[in-house]
């Protein structure tokens, strides 16, 4: 079973502009709002693909029950810790005539002690269960900055494989815990390293040293050109297929899905890097966030390449 973590969901909201302007006012062409958060976008995708998960996480307010209403109607299997704070949007902004994604972020409200300590409760008794977990996305202020860390030192010790996704000191202190994968783009990569993506070789010699490190699988995302993997099976450069991108907004937590969907299988890196790299693709290709054509991913699988470095 694969549990996902969200320690900051959000309702997703995409405005669709003819063109974005300053300072003017404008009309929205279209807007949509959906359960949102990188590990609920992890989750969703992981019940496109029929993978056995739970959603775990915080929410509150009327928000976090619009967000478990949503994700009730749809048929996703859920665990979350209520909170009296009020969950956060977040909204995407499309112009369309430039083709440019605009992204505005609410932090969250602050969480009190008290209902964190009830999260770690809950957690510590989902994760009894879990083969793999995947943490994903920023936390509310008041989970402490070694907050991922410890969910991975709690994570092993009930014998479950740890797949982290996040930035900042968040990254930092959960690479110190060790899990077992790691996917950080390019600017994460540098927070990690101070290693500036320059060219693919900069890249593997980075990614390689993550790994000697003791982090089984170190993933560096590179867009739309693909990724680049360090493992022991050796290095791997995947690369993306070129389709039509209707919105980005999720393709990162479509790829850590994929992986913990095709690791809880047993398949092997390569092909679960495949598989991942397809579902990032077919995110890409949907206006939905977390969402794909099940005909537009198993096509995307099929012409998914990958190139072994070493």
């Amino acid at each position: 079973m694969i549990l996902t973590v969200t320690l900051n969901p959000a309702i997703d909201k995409r405005y669709t502009v003819q063109e974005l302007r300053h300072g003017t006012v404008m009309r929205v062409g279209s807007c949509s709002s959906t359960a949102g958060g990188k590990g609920i976008n992890v989750t969703k995708v992981l019940f496109l693909l029929g993978a056995d998960y739970r959603a775990c996480g915080v929410l509150g307010g009327f928000s976090g029950g619009f967000i478990a209403e949503s994700l009730k109607q749809i048929g996703i299997k859920t665990d979350f810790t209520f909170v009296p704070n009020e969950t956060r949007s977040c909204i995407n902004i499309f112009d369309e005539k430039n083709a440019i994604q605009t992204e505005l972020l609410e932090p969250g409200e602050p969480l009190a002690a008290a209902d964190m300590a009830r999260f770690m409760d809950d957690y510590k008794r989902l994760i009894k269960g879990a083969d793999f977990v995947t943490m994903s996305g920023s936390a509310l202020v008041g989970f402490p900055s070694d907050s991922y860390a410890e969910l991975i030192r709690i994570a092993k010790a009930a014998g479950a494989r740890a797949i982290l996704d996040t930035s900042g000191e968040l990254l930092k202190k959960g690479v110190e815990a060790k899990p077992f994968m790691i996917k950080p783009n390019a600017d994460e990569l540098f927070q990690l390293t101070g290693v500036t993506a320059e060219d693919d070789n900069t890249v593997v010699k980075a990614a390689k040293e993550l790994y000697k490190g003791g982090i089984e699988i170190v993933t560096v995302s590179l867009g739309k050109r693909g990724s680049i993997t360090a493992c022991a099976e050796g290095v791997y450069f995947i690369a993306a297929p070129d389709v039509k991108v209707i919105n980005t907004v999720g393709c990162g937590d479509a790829f850590t899905a994929g992986c913990a969907y095709a690791f809880d299988r047993g398949l092997p890196v390569a092909e679960a890097l495949k598989i991942a790299t397809a579902a990032a693709s077919a995110n890409a290709m949907d206006i939905r966030t977390g969402y794909f054509e099940l005909e537009n991913y198993e096509y995307l699988k099929e012409i998914t390449t990958e190139v072994k470095y070493s």
